[in-house]
C-alpha cells in the first residue's frame, strides 16, 4: 500500500511539498516528484499526522494501520505502494519462453 493521506491525490501536482512519511528508495523516488520525504518513528506517526506535521504516512499494511488508528486521522489510503510489491514472492512466466530458456538460465531462476 502507498500509505495515508489526509487530502486526496490525482496527479503528481497534488504531491509538490506533501509531507510524507517513507523511507528508503520509495523516500528517495518520492522526493523525485516533488514530495518532502521524511523519517519518524513508529510511536509518532499517528500524533505527527493528527496535528498536521506531516500530510502522510505508510506504515505496515490495512490491519496494522487501522489498528494504531491512522484511518482515523488521514481518510485516504492509496495502492498499490511499488516499493513493496508482495509479502511472498512469486513468478509468472510464459511456458514457451521459459522452454526456450538454456538451462543454466532456468536453474538460475
Amino acid at each position: 500500500m502507498v500509505g495515508w493521506f489526509r487530502r486526496g491525490v490525482r496527479s503528481l501536482r497534488d504531491l509538490q511539498g506533501l509531507k510524507f512519511r517513507v523511507s528508503g528508495i520509495a523516500g528517495n523516488v518520492f522526493e523525485q516528484m516533488g514530495v518532502l520525504a521524511t523519517q519518524i518513528a513508529p510511536g509518532d506517526i499517528y500524533p505527527s499526522l493528527e496535528r498536521g506535521v506531516i500530510d502522510a504516512a505508510e506504515f505496515i499494511g490495512p490491519y496494522d494501520d487501522e489498528k494504531v488508528g491512522l484511518n482515523r486521522v488521514a481518510r485516504f489510503y492509496d495502492a498499490p505502494g511499488f516499493w513493496e510489491p508482495s509479502s511472498r514472492g512469486g513468478l509468472i512466466v510464459n511456458l514457451r519462453a521459459w522452454e526456450a530458456l538454456p538451462a543454466h538460465y532456468r536453474n538460475a531462476v
